[in-house]
């Protein structure tokens, strides 16, 4: 028999535990780390880019707005009724129903 100690009997090496997640929190910090930090920026980027865009159809859609409204009031007070506006006379005549 060689001077291996039986799996049963070992105490557990509660040191070489904490080096082993040290080394895997760190593995995890420096793999997913960049990949995280692109995601949170691309959507940072991209509510910039959103908002930018809504406030351009905001500004589109105010101009379309005002520009219907004053083309209106302007065909409005085009069409006004002259001042020598004189009565029609309408004759009505009957009609059988059938």
């Amino acid at each position: 028999m060689s001077g291996a100690v039986p799996a049963a009997k070992r105490k557990p090496n509660k040191r070489g535990n904490a080096v082993g997640g040290a080394a895997v929190a760190a593995a995890c910090v420096a793999c997913c780390a960049t990949p995280i930090m692109a995601v949170a920026g691309s959507l940072g980027f991209a509510s910039v880019g959103l908002g930018a865009v809504f406030g351009v159809f905001g500004l589109l859609i105010g101009v379309v707005i005002t520009t219907a409204v004053v083309l209106r009031r302007r065909r409005a007070s085009l069409c006004r009724p002259l001042d020598a506006v004189e009565p029609v006379a309408v004759t009505l005549r009957e009609t059988k129903h059938r």
